[in-house]
């Protein structure tokens, strides 16, 4: 088997590396030797980083800011390691602050994109779009923009999706389902279409045996994932759980020799969190991954039991699109970690709970949603509705 080659080019010389069997110059000089000898030290260490856990082989920026640092710590020159990999000593400085504030994170590219909000519909065609969504279950995109054009509204069938993925109704199942959980709320009659969709469309969403998702804490989605490096405590983790319903959520960040078992985060933090609200979790769908999946997953599935909690695996097409569990994870960590690895950490794990506790309380009582079950609210706001809808039908029986 031959030996993996590489080659840098730095000016008019060319090195050829073997990572594992030394290296070759094309060239000669003792200083310029000496030099590229620091290159391939630097070089192989970089590609050590290429398999670190939590960070993406294709994310070249990060790769070449370590390796400048990398370079500049084996010169003990930094004007030298800057000239030599095209760097400013500006760029240096700002990488190393990051790095020492927040480690790896912190040097990846933030994306600046933002929403372009003159491409959006006007509010009158999107309330239209969304009314003839929930009037009309069963049609697809075309026609309700063909509906629009006949009433006046001009609207493409793509800007209909588009409309339609904001509030979360894109499909027909999800349309079904929020017609239930909104003439369940809201005490509407339900239209001949309307009982069609709910008895024919196959739920394959947010459903507790084979029927819709009608209270909040009925479903739950629980996931443990990889969410950073931290320069002095390590890889950090975090235990989330997430209400499919209210999209209510519990989270806490641990590390690989401090924590405590998924189990234990539900029994100890969600459940007991519901519970002050009046609610009991019923069924709770993980992934089928460690800790939750195979064998080493008893003492979690028997834990499961005990408390008499139903336990249910999500398809890997659900877990990688758009379910709750997914959909958290994404938004907390383009508004939490992205920006706390950036800002800097401390070396306090309770420091970094407490910073959480604080996005999640924001998270749940003033970040609205716009999923099929929350119309606009907040997560709190949506419990807070169905709980008072619940005590008025109590009383009126």
């Amino acid at each position: 088997m031959k030996p993996e080659l590489h080659f840098i080019r730095v000016g008019c010389k060319s090195l050829a590396i073997f990572p594992r069997l030394g290296f070759k110059l094309q060239s000669t000089g003792d200083s310029f030797n000496h030099l590229l000898s620091l290159l391939v030290s630097s070089y192989y260490e970089l590609l050590i980083f290429r398999g670190r856990k939590g960070m993406s082989t294709t994310d070249k920026s990060v790769r070449h800011k370590l390796g400048l640092l990398q370079l500049a710590r084996q010169m003990n020159n930094v004007s030298k390691a800057c000239e030599t990999l095209g760097y400013s000593r500006d760029s240096y400085y700002r990488f190393k602050r990051q790095y020492d504030r927040g480690g790896e994170a912190a040097l990846r590219d933030m994306s600046r994109r933002k929403p372009v909000v003159k491409n959006r519909v006007p509010d009158v065609v999107e309330d239209a779009v969304v009314e003839i969504a929930f009037a009309h279950p069963g049609w697809g995109q075309a026609r309700v923009a063909q509906e629009l054009v006949r009433r006046g509204i001009k609207v493409s069938s793509s800007g209909v999706r588009s409309i339609w993925q904001r509030y979360d109704l894109e499909t027909r199942t999800k349309r079904a389902i929020a017609i239930a959980t909104r003439a369940y709320r809201e005490r509407l009659p339900l239209s001949d279409a309307q009982r069609q969709a709910l008895e024919t469309l196959a739920t394959k969403g947010r459903v507790l045996n084979g029927h819709p998702v009608e209270a909040p804490a009925q479903v739950c989605y629980q996931g443990y994932v990889h969410v950073g490096d931290h320069p002095v405590l390590g890889p950090l983790y975090q235990h989330y759980v997430v209400d499919a319903y209210s999209r209510f959520a519990f989270a806490r960040v641990e590390t690989e020799t401090a924590g405590v078992s998924p189990a234990d985060f539900l029994l100890t933090e969600a459940v007991p969190g519901f519970r002050a609200h009046g609610l009991t979790v019923e069924t709770v769908r993980t992934d089928r991954r460690a800790p939750f999946g195979g064998p080493q997953a008893d003492g979690y599935r028997m834990a499961l039991k005990r408390a008499g909690i139903a336990l249910t695996y999500r398809t890997a097409r659900s877990a990688s699109t758009s379910d709750p569990g997914t959909r958290f994870q994404q938004t907390i960590a383009t508004g939490f970690y992205q920006r706390l690895f950036r800002a800097g950490l401390r070396d306090d794990l309770e420091d970094l709970n407490r910073r959480l506790r604080a996005w999640l309380k924001a998270y749940n009582e003033e970040r609205v949603e716009t999923a099929a079950y929350c119309y606009g609210n907040t997560p709190a706001t949506v419990i807070t509705t169905f709980l008072n809808a619940r005590d008025r039908d109590r009383r009126a029986r």
